[in-house]
């Protein structure tokens, strides 16, 4: 009897080991939460694995201090208060409310139709979208080279499901090399080659470069701070800050149709179109009410015909106006156009740097000419570096070592040859007198070599680490079973 008793404590104090070793496994990301905030919610997501929670509303109210609306959870600030139109914005499948102001993208109310039958048709009981049937039948798909949505089979609908999208799930096909299991593409490759990433504002993207294969991948940047750079983790983009963007004030005419403003850090850009007045409302429909562009009354005064690579154009010679029209070239028997531009192969010269000198990019300019006509078209290219430097001239930089600083600043140096250029330079950022960035202002100490070294004490167990538990249970274990035998021996 006594045996069995001592059987059972061990298997209980094994189990108990495996239980507790298996609830302190390896894997557990160590969660590393910040905030992130649209126009009108907030929320935490792990910068490691990108779980998210605690999404909210954001509570806001106006500092005084700030003259802005904060949030007092996340912090967020806007500049006004969400007023959001009675009118409803709608599509095939969502329909939602956006804020009057005329800066503001915020929406609200997102939701999917609610189909009622109104005796000829189906309309939304909330935002009044009509369509000929109750609900879509998302059973045909759309695809391309990287994956399929589902699409509604309802003949005259085909709307498509926007949460529908995902990859392709590839079998082998004998008659055409691989086939999707669930839409049915077809493709003689699974594995891509793609090419090199394109950026435009807050996002990239690249194409497969294999014949015949529409095939993409692209999304907004996911930032990161590298020595007080941002860099895109995913396509290695940069900018000097991370966004949301900082804009400027004012609106400025773009041409006759948009007006537009800047990010004050950078070259990213906003646009809309021109919102005329309402002579019902004695404003002058020839004025734009944002931007201040006016439309002249009367016939446009065309200039001769100006130059592009594919097309040509004319602009308005009355002042003020952006007004242009434009054609494709028309080429006669000789190869040459009306405008004096010529047919011809590009004759490509040697790289030059763009003027504001882009970080990624060069051109080679066409050296053709032909009498007095001179090509102006230019190749785009991606630097080459060899030892930092690219054939244009164009320096890149790499810091080496450890934080350079002086009483002010820190930075890194360059470990290019020849570059002086002190990278990641800032103000040093001090808690109790020592920078958090570089260490400037920590005291070194003296090192005294009569003084014996102090023992430091265990350090106790870390979080999810279960090895002291289990062993601590196996010690346990081994006491229980060396009382056991001595009481059975007495």
């Amino acid at each position: 009897m006594k045996k069995r008793w001592l059987a059972a404590i061990l298997v209980v104090m094994l189990l108990l080991v495996q239980a507790v070793a298996l609830a302190g496994g390896e894997g557990e990301c160590e969660h590393e939460w910040e905030w992130w905030a649209s126009d009108t919610h907030h929320w935490q997501k792990c910068e490691k694995c990108n779980e998210s929670k605690d999404e909210a509303p954001h509570n806001m109210s106006f500092d005084d201090t700030k003259n802005l609306y904060v949030c007092s959870v996340c912090g967020h600030e806007c500049d006004h208060e969400h007023d959001f139109s009675g009118d409803w914005v709608k599509d095939g499948v969502d329909h939602w409310h956006v804020c009057k102001h005329k800066d503001c993208d915020a929406i609200d109310g997102y939701k999917r139709h609610t189909m009622v039958s109104d005796g000829e048709g189906y309309k939304c009981s909330e935002c009044g979208y009509t369509r000929n049937h109750e609900k879509h039948q998302f059973d045909k798909y759309g695809f391309n080279g990287s994956g399929h949505w589902r699409k509604c089979s309802v003949k005259g609908c085909g709307v498509e499901d926007p949460d529908s999208y995902e990859e392709h799930s590839f079998e082998e096909d004998a008659e055409n090399g691989y086939r999707c299991s669930i839409c049915g593409f077809r493709t003689d490759h699974t594995e891509h080659s793609w090419g090199e990433w394109v950026t435009y504002h807050d996002t990239h993207w690249r194409y497969c470069d294999i014949e015949g294969c529409d095939a993409y991948q692209g999304g907004e940047h996911q930032w990161e701070d590298v020595d007080g750079t941002f860099k895109c983790k995913v396509c290695g983009a940069e900018a000097d800050h991370k966004p949301p963007h900082v804009m400027e004030d004012d609106w400025k005419p773009m041409d006759d149709v948009r007006h537009f403003k800047m990010c004050i850090h950078n070259d990213w850009y906003d646009w809309e179109e021109h919102k005329w007045g309402d002579p019902d409302e004695g404003k002058d429909p020839n004025e734009c009410q944002v931007c201040g562009y006016r439309k002249h009354d009367g016939e446009h005064e065309w200039s001769d015909w100006k130059p592009g690579i594919y097309v040509h154009w004319k602009e308005c010679k009355i002042e003020g106006c952006l007004s242009t029209y434009e054609e494709e070239h028309q080429f006669d028997a000789d190869g040459t156009c009306e405008c004096g531009y010529m047919e011809h192969e590009h004759v490509l010269g040697k790289p030059q740097q763009f003027t504001d000198n882009n970080k990624e990019w060069h051109y080679r300019p066409c050296t053709y000419t032909n009498g007095d006509f001179k090509c102006f078209a230019r190749k785009n290219e991606k630097h080459e570096f060899v030892n930092g430097v690219c054939e244009c001239g164009y320096i890149i930089h790499e810091a080496k070592g450890d934080w350079k600083y002086d009483e002010y600043v820190h930075w890194h140096e360059c470990k290019f040859d020849g570059c002086t250029d002190k990278l990641g330079e800032n103000e040093h950022d001090r808690v109790n007198g020592v920078c958090r960035v570089c260490g400037y202002g920590k005291i070194d100490y003296p090192v005294y070599d009569d003084v014996q070294p102090v023992v430091s004490a265990p350090l106790p167990p870390q979080t999810g680490d279960a090895s002291y538990l289990a062993i601590g249970i196996g010690m346990i274990a081994a006491a229980l079973c060396i009382a056991l035998r001595k009481r059975q021996s007495n």
